[in-house]
């Protein structure tokens, strides 16, 4: 099958049926929202912040009020049973805005400059919850502090695994 003479190409090739994936303007706002905003008051971030295993963030107060009065949202329950579920975070906060509209992220990564949530993949490191890019994150030592930890990725675009969520949903109910 070839175009001109010179080139062969593949049948597949030629008849291309799936278009590739496009990030569409609504799932980049609700990644800034995810990045903006706690995933369980809805509200502004603010010290001190938290996140789960899912690397969702959260108010810490918005967490406590609802472990306290049980009114955690059944989406969020699984991952939000006590207050060790969450990793209080030590992050770099961005400086304030004066401006109109939100404002820049509330994170900051302090190796790069780089904000939380204007893109690529960041992580919060258990136990001393500094936040940094993914790619600083050597798996061994936080480059801060140099405590050893493991890494919790943090807002995650894509959802998390069924089989991750019946294992959590499994420890909760022998608790």
């Amino acid at each position: 099958m070839g175009a001109d003479g010179g080139l062969k190409f593949k049948q597949s090739d030629v008849f291309k049926d799936k278009t590739p994936e496009t990030k569409t303007l609504a799932s980049v706002h609700a990644a800034e929202l995810r990045a903006r905003r706690c995933a369980l008051s809805n509200e502004p971030l603010q010290e001190p912040i938290c996140c789960d295993k899912a690397g969702r963030l959260y108010n810490y107060e918005a967490v406590l009020e609802a472990l306290l009065s049980h009114t955690v949202p059944p989406p969020l329950a699984p991952w939000l049973c006590s207050r060790a579920d969450v990793l209080t975070l030590d992050p770099t906060l961005a400086p304030p805005h004066n401006g109109p509209g939100e404002g820049p992220f509330p994170l900051v990564c302090p190796l790069t400059g780089s904000s939380v949530g204007a893109g690529g993949s960041f992580v919060a490191i258990k136990p001393c919850g500094h936040v940094v890019r993914a790619d600083r994150w050597t798996g061994m030592t936080c480059p801060l502090c140099d405590a050893d930890g493991t890494a919790v990725r943090l807002l995650q675009n894509k959802p998390v695994a069924p089989r991750r969520v019946a294992k959590v949903k499994g420890r909760v109910k022998r608790v």
